[in-house]
């Protein structure tokens, strides 16, 4: 019976091994200001093309699923990773996730003590992010056929979230008292 149990104990822990050995980090960006909040990107569960994809906060502990558990909606495939900026930096995460039938993103800032995190359906990586004390907005352009205006913008306001879907400009003024960031080459 005891050589059964230490059998089952073996398998357990040989099982949890490859568990741990299917994990892969493919990004680390140092967040905010002062660069002390470390989050990083998880793919984890490889099946076909596809991983698991999670986004860990060193204050956090455990990696949480990109956009949640429902029906793999965090699954995805051909992901992108920038860790973009210098004095402030900000992590921009994009891939073909499985269920939206679109690319899909998320980029994260760590502002005023916290993680402020705002999604984006678009075909492509943003060509900017401008910061400001007040809010962050991601700006494309390219984009999806909704939008006629030459850019595409994301806002996320400090304090109250993500403003609810894109809105089109003809022309993106740099923010008086903020910062542009460049993500594209």
């Amino acid at each position: 019976m005891k050589k059964l149990s230490q059998q089952f104990i073996g398998l357990v822990l040989l099982a949890y091994s490859g568990v741990a050995a299917a994990q892969t980090t493919l990004a680390t960006c140092r967040l905010g200001q002062a660069q002390n909040e470390v989050v990083s990107v998880i793919a984890e569960q490889l099946i076909a093309d596809s991983r698991q994809i999670s986004l860990k906060a060193a204050s956090e502990g455990r990696p949480n699923p990109i956009f949640g558990n429902e029906d793999d909606a965090s699954r995805g495939a051909e992901i992108k990773v920038r860790c973009v900026g210098k004095k402030e930096k900000v992590l921009i995460v994009i891939g073909e996730f499985l269920g939206a039938g679109y690319p899909r993103g998320v980029a994260v800032r760590f502002h005023q003590g916290a993680l402020e995190r705002l999604e984006f359906a678009e075909p492509g990586l943003p060509v900017f992010v401008d910061l400001t004390p007040s809010d962050m907005r991601l700006v494309f352009s390219r984009h999806g056929p909704e939008i006629a205006a030459p850019f595409a913008i994301y806002r996320y306001v400090s304090g109250t979230g993500p403003m609810t879907g894109a809105v089109g400009a003809r022309h993106v003024a740099l923010p008086a008292n903020g910062v542009r960031i460049p993500v594209q080459p």
